[in-house]
């Protein structure tokens, strides 16, 4: 059996478990080691910066931009768009779903002087606007979870594992791939046991190259994107592990040498999609209700802000504090606030025996964003 091997990133300061004291350990234990990784192993890679992100990183970690660009440049990544404030997109009306990816794009081409060519929607979360939502802005297919597919119309794990056909709004259909994530999240755990220590390198690339192996079921060629969390090495480092991402440089040589191995990026493959799927609607192993349940007061604040940014947006688009108060109202709508108030979010994320828990500094801040963007927005009128 021959793998097409994709692995895919994002990159996403906003998450509710990391507060802003920590970016620069985060920048030095994390991004820059994670990057210097992929181009040791010359591997190739998708990447999925949050827009929002993408502007911080710039001003203030110029050699961690550099170093993304210049994996985009030489040819092992591709750029994707993954929305400027990680908003979940089926929850949010369109017009702001088109904003979140238009001021993703804005920061792209500012950046890195390209634009993304594949979408990832944040959490993976799906409507049947998306596919044609990626097609107005010329993104060519869609990364969704596996989990969204196995089961809800007889599809087993063979399905993630085949490029695939997602049917849109008045049938138009977009070329989409599944993160190879099963509903236990399996493959995620034991990344995140490699980072730790308590799995060795070498055991988590046999169970990787063993579980694919069941999987395709006699498959000749599967295509599989591997997805890891860019922050993710931030949380398993301490003063006995203080280099994480050596142990996942060393699962991923193990997995790379091998001979049925090749190293791709996503558009090398999905141009192949034929077969059409249909997903669970918002679903991947997450409810939507995480999403929804004690964001009511949040939602109410967002309503408000809405109706004035639309106002203001109307009357002076191009103004200012109209373009501001559309990057707050954005921000706003991020889905990390809201999983942050879950009761799921407190059992947190055991890492060498330690919990993180939803840091709330992230609902304050999405409070303040929205109450922000209807000053903006007021202002922005008021100017006219």
């Amino acid at each position: 059996m021959n793998i097409k091997l994709a692995l895919a990133t994002n990159y996403n300061l906003k998450t509710d478990i990391i507060a802003e004291e920590h970016y620069d350990k985060l920048n030095s234990v994390a991004y820059e080691p994670m990057l210097d990784m992929l181009r040791s192993l010359q591997i190739k890679s998708d990447h999925f910066p949050v827009g929002w992100t993408t502007e911080y990183l710039a001003q203030n970690y110029p050699k961690t931009v550099k170093a993304m660009a210049d994996l985009f440049n030489c040819g092992l990544a591709n750029l994707g768009s993954h929305t400027y404030g990680h908003a979940i997109l089926p929850l949010i009306p369109t017009r702001d779903a088109k904003k979140q990816i238009e001021f993703e794009i804005a920061a792209d081409k500012k950046i890195f002087g390209r634009r993304p060519i594949g979408f990832y929607p944040p959490e993976w979360a799906f409507d049947f606007s998306l596919p044609n939502l990626a097609a107005e802005f010329d993104l060519r297919w869609l990364l969704l979870h596996g989990g969204s597919i196995l089961g809800g119309r007889g599809q087993t794990e063979k399905d993630m594992l085949v490029p695939k056909l997602i049917r849109g709004l008045n049938n138009y259909r977009c070329p989409t791939v599944f993160v190879y994530a099963h509903k236990n999240l399996i493959v995620r755990e034991n990344i995140f046991r490699v980072l730790e220590g308590s799995l060795r390198p070498e055991e988590f690339a046999k169970f990787f190259l063993n579980k694919i192996a069941r999987d395709a079921d006699n498959l000749p060629e599967v295509m599989v994107i591997l997805y890891i969390d860019m922050e993710t090495a931030f949380f398993a480092k301490n003063d006995y592990n203080p280099n994480p991402v050596k142990r996942l440089h060393e699962a991923l040589s193990s997995i790379y040498c091998q001979k049925n191995i090749e190293s791709i990026l996503v558009t090398e493959i999905v141009q192949h999609a034929t077969d059409d799927v249909t997903p669970q609607l918002f679903t991947t192993y997450k409810p939507i209700n995480l999403w929804i349940s004690g964001s009511e007061k949040l939602d109410t604040l967002i309503n408000e802000a809405r109706h004035a940014v639309y106002a203001a947006d109307d009357a002076v688009p191009n103004s200012h504090n109209a373009c501001e108060a559309w990057k707050n109202l954005l921000l706003a709508e991020g889905s990390d606030p809201r999983i942050a108030v879950s009761k799921r979010r407190f059992k947190g994320i055991p890492l060498m025996g330690n919990v993180w828990y939803g840091n709330m500094q992230r609902v304050i801040e999405a409070y303040e964003y929205a109450i922000n963007a209807k000053k903006l927005a007021l202002a922005a009128v008021d100017e006219r």
